[in-house]
């Protein structure tokens, strides 16, 4: 079995992660949207923010508020140019 180190560049996935990616590819939606397929995207959305949360043993408040600030800070940067 080969060995590989170059986790930088890339990571193998364990089948149920696989899994579980290409599953929710298949959800289209805008989460913000009050449709059903919105709604469906948010549902997806918000199970995997507590997923994360939980596996980390932090509040889902962390979650959301790192990706918010991850958002807000790509944004000043596209605007700073």
């Amino acid at each position: 079995m080969a060995i590989y180190l170059d986790h930088a560049a890339t990571s193998p996935l364990r089948a149920e992660v696989l899994t579980a990616y290409t599953d929710a590819l298949q959800v289209v939606g805008n989460p913000s949207s009050i449709h059903s397929s919105g709604q469906a995207a948010r549902e997806l959305l918000e199970t995997g923010r507590e997923q994360v949360a939980r596996s980390l043993g932090i509040p889902k408040s962390v979650v959301t508020k790192a990706l918010r600030r991850k958002r807000q800070a790509k944004s000043a940067e596209k605007r700073a140019g």
